[in-house]
């Protein structure tokens, strides 16, 4: 374990839906101000959170709020942070080896000190959250359901797996068989949760698409280049938006119709651009649906639109073609986004 004293805010990916976060909600930001900023303005941040590197970023494993509260108490200083490793086996001799299965017990480690806390306490819906996540992990639960086959009931009975597996990771919590019941229900083999895209997953995405994270350091802060800004190693402009309204126009089409319209030459003729859905459905098909409806009317607007502007002074100069377009994945299964690409031929956007 390293101690660091030099993690921005930004460093850190805190999101709903993370895989560092055993609660749907991870920052209580009424808690932070009403409570914890008025101890931190009395005896300063006492308890550092525990981070584990994960790319350009840093998962959170403990202290979403205390994180938070630092940027309140100390706005744009560094948070100080303990680092943590791999999960290691140790062994009789003192010396150590890897883990099988090591996702595992990180989600286990996560969900142990957070089942008791009485300021944000752990809600049915996280623990359904949990178990789907562990049972993609490790379908048998380390032995605890050996069959590796998904729970029929949460009836009563030490023989019924789900009671075992209940009983070994919230052992004096939902002991209910009601409550047993409503988790079994949330958390069903085929249900979806919803992934909240963060700075820093948003950062991976492009990352993944090899487009380049499109990020700088300002100052103290680790800000997203604009899409004026941007430069991908495949040689296009890299931009981000979301569905919502007249996200794409104020956020994207704004700054290329601006750029046309003054004496700068663009230097590349493409724009690659990564979409998130707003207000996502919670079903694959809902998703698809969204991302159709988004694609089809920006094909629309790049045709009627974009497509017909060209500089006053040099008709020659036009505006970049948004050329691919990346939705990330948004829902926890069944869903690894999709990748549309413009068709010149046929002026619209395709499924690749």
């Amino acid at each position: 374990m390293d101690f660091l004293d030099k993690l921005n805010y930004k460093d850190l990916k805190n999101s709903s839906g993370s895989k560092s976060q055993v609660r749907q909600n991870e920052v209580n930001t009424d808690h932070c101000k009403e409570v914890l900023l008025p101890l931190f303005e009395k005896q300063g941040m006492l308890y550092p959170p525990f981070v584990m590197p994960s790319g350009l970023f840093y998962d959170v494993e403990s202290g979403h709020n205390r994180s938070y509260t630092h940027t309140l108490y100390k706005p744009g200083s560094p948070i100080p942070c303990f680092t943590i490793s791999e999960p290691v086996y140790i062994n009789d001799d003192g010396s150590t080896s890897a883990v099988s299965g090591s996702e595992f017990y990180k989600v286990i480690s996560r969900m142990t000190p957070n089942q008791s806390d009485p300021v944000l306490a752990t809600t049915l819906q996280d623990v359904s959250l949990n178990l789907h996540r562990l049972f993609t992990l490790d379908p048998t639960f380390q032995g605890l359901n050996p069959t590796g086959g998904w729970f029929v009931s949460a009836k009563k009975g030490k023989d019924n797996p789900f009671n075992v597996v209940m009983d070994n990771l919230y052992k004096e919590s939902f002991l209910g068989h009601r409550i047993r019941g409503k988790i079994l229900s949330g958390c069903s083999q085929n249900k979806n949760v919803i992934r909240t895209l963060s700075f820093a997953d948003n950062s991976d995405e492009l990352l993944n698409q090899g487009w380049g994270a499109q990020v700088e350091h300002k100052g103290k802060k680790l800000v997203r280049k604009s899409v004026l800004e941007s430069r991908s190693p495949c040689g296009a402009l890299v931009g981000i938006c979301n569905s919502n309204g007249n996200n794409f126009q104020a956020t994207i089409g704004n700054h290329l119709i601006t750029r046309l319209a003054s004496s700068d030459k663009f230097p590349h003729n493409k724009v690659n651009l990564l979409v998130e859905v707003y207000n996502p459905k919670g079903t694959p098909q809902g998703l698809t649906k969204q991302r159709e409806a988004f694609v089809k009317s920006l094909g629309e607007y790049v045709v009627d639109v974009l497509a017909n502007l060209t500089a006053v002074s040099d008709p020659k100069k036009r505006i970049p073609q948004i050329e691919k377009v990346w939705f990330p994945p948004q829902l926890t299964t069944e869903d690894a986004g999709v990748l549309y690409v413009w068709c010149y031929a046929t002026k619209k956007y395709k499924k690749k």
